[in-house]
């Protein structure tokens, strides 16, 4: 079965074609599509826990002038003022839309390049310190909640040493918030002199933010044009309100991947050029975030790690992420048929499009779970690893151990027992509190590999604290699937989070914070009976890590 939108072509197998039909004609019977945008939260579940105040999502498209024209203004304005650079403070919903937008679109002339900041690694955030013209250079600090504790953290640190250099008039004016109204974030930032404070919306979660202040402000910053944007955003939403599925692309690739998981199809292997890998990393935490709940979920699985004996499963559902037309495909051009396994392609024709492209996606979601008859809009397990955090640093003796005392180093024949524990259907995670500099990630590319080729399981990559806050919850709320690989630091380089009156300052140091997290996360998965493995390395490079490898594999 063959199926054509303007937005993404698909092959089905014949094995998944019945339940299909089945569920398009229950979809329009039940009216499903018109029921979600008269914000009707029984579609989803029979108790309103987070669902009818996190559906703003779908009125973003059509608000435009007046956001637009606050966003362009200030991006002219820190463009006039030379403004070199921009650092983004955040995590998760707050950072990987504005990332996605920066990456695919680099920065117009004349306006700053953008750079996320998303790790407590200390050594990572002292070579971006190494970096900084404070006179030239915008922090915006985003976090909804106006309470993530990695944010706050990178604000206490920019902010004080920027205090340092510039004074209190000074530093403020290189400082701007996205928060919601009413944060703790707004009240610091009017304390401390921030320029602005650009608000979200309270009815739009995080993980569906691509499209209000969280990925606009950020975008507008390097010149992309939002109207743009927002143009294909609108035409999206658009189409996603057919309530014809066969005339929806949002209900119609929501109902594929329900319908998939329904028979076992949990595993979606996005297949995309480098380019668009920021596209991935945004993808995977709306998928993993919004379904990996009630021992349930889908997995993304970013193809290029993937080698053939991972890739061949019933349980994979293929995702072919192209660039604009000509530079890999010509239109309409058929995806390539996987056997029995469902594939589909989703073409932009512009790096515009991909407002288009993450609104199908966000439809897409809400319709997988009504289908898998969970909330897409909560992450219930997501504050286990805070809490157990908060617990190890406020313990006097998780402190020591944290200096002193570790789970024993494993070596090769350690990870070999461990990944002969793996079972059909299972998959490996590879959880890294390192650096995220490119070249650890290389290298961790080529341990994933190695992996792969040892399990034959497919096999996902994530740096820490970053995962936390989208796989994180799959990990502990779906199903007990998993193979957790944690790479942690025997050393981490001291790095004081200096006191700002007015902020509540997570740790006494980054060094301590990565601690606790990477042992808070490790403690909530075994509370939930996971099977993991935590690996040493000497430190949170490169180098560090290359011998790690080679100490097993060689």
């Amino acid at each position: 079965m063959e199926i054509r939108n303007e937005y993404f072509s698909a092959f089905i197998p014949e094995r998944l074609v019945p339940a299909v039909e089945r569920e398009t004609e229950r979809l329009e019977r039940e009216e499903i599509v018109a029921r979600i945008w008269s914000r009707d939260w029984k579609v989803w579940k029979n108790e309103d826990r987070e669902i009818s105040d996190r559906l703003g999502w779908l009125d973003v498209p059509g608000l435009k002038s007046d956001a637009l024209s606050l966003y362009e203004a200030f991006a002219r304005t820190i463009r006039e003022e030379n403004i070199s650079r921009i650092l983004l403070l955040g995590m998760g919903g707050s950072s990987l839309a504005a990332e996605a937008f920066n990456r695919t679109m680099a920065a117009a002339p004349g306006y700053p390049g953008l750079t996320v900041v998303d790790t407590t690694v200390p050594e990572t955030i002292m070579e971006t310190l190494a970096g900084i013209d404070f006179e030239k250079t915008l922090f915006i600090v985003s976090s909804k909640s106006g309470t993530t504790a990695e944010s706050n953290a990178l604000l206490c640190f920019f902010y004080g040493r920027a205090l340092e250099k510039l004074g209190p008039a000074g530093a403020g004016r290189r400082f701007v918030a996205i928060t919601d109204p009413g944060t703790p974030l707004e009240t610091a930032a009017g304390r401390l002199g921030f320029r602005k404070t650009f608000h979200g919306r309270k009815d739009v979660g995080g993980r569906f933010s691509a499209l209000t202040a969280f990925g606009l402000l950020p975008a507008a910053c390097s010149g992309a044009g939002l109207e743009l944007i927002l143009n294909a955003a609108g035409r999206a939403a658009a189409a996603c309100r057919q309530e014809k599925t066969r005339l929806n692309p949002g209900a119609q690739l929501g109902l594929l991947l329900g319908v998939a998981f329904e028979k076992g199809i949990d595993k979606l292997t996005v297949t995309c050029p480098p380019g668009l890998k920021p596209v991935f990393d945004w993808l995977e935490q709306l998928l993993a975030e919004s379904t990996g709940k009630e021992g349930k979920g889908i997995l993304p699985v970013y193809g290029p790690l993937q080698r053939t004996e991972a890739s061949s499963g019933s349980d994979r559902f293929h995702v072919d992420l192209q660039p604009a037309a000509g530079e890999h495909q010509r239109p309409g051009t058929k995806p390539a048929q996987a056997g029995d396994q469902p594939r589909l392609v989703f073409q932009t024709g512009h790096p515009h499009d991909l407002g288009g492209l993450l609104f199908i996606w966000e439809m897409a979601v809400a319709i997988a779970g009504h289908i898998m008859g969970i909330n897409p809009f909560d992450q219930p397990d997501v504050e286990l690893t805070k809490r157990k955090t908060r617990e190890f640093m406020e313990s006097a003796a998780g402190r020591s151990a944290a200096e002193q005392g570790r789970e024993p180093a494993a070596d090769g024949r350690d990870l070999a027992l461990f990944l002969n524990q793996a079972k059909s259907g299972d998959y490996v995670a590879i959880q890294a509190f390192l650096s995220p500099a490119d070249g650890t990630a290389e290298v961790l590319d080529d341990f994933a590999a190695a992996v792969v080729s040892k399990s034959g399981l497919p096999v996902t990559v994530g740096f820490g604290p970053r995962f936390l806050h989208s796989t994180g919850q799959l990990h502990k709320g779906g199903p007990n699937n998993g193979l957790f690989i944690q790479l942690v630091s025997d050393y981490y380089a001291p790095l004081e989070i200096p006191e700002i009156p007015g902020l509540a300052r997570p740790a006494l140091s980054f060094d301590s914070l990565i601690r606790a997290q990477s042992w808070g996360d490790w403690t909530a998965l075994r509370e939930k009976k996971r099977r993991t493995i935590r690996l040493h390395t000497a430190g949170p490079d490169r180098s560090h890590l290359s011998g790690l490898i080679d100490r097993i594999f060689l």
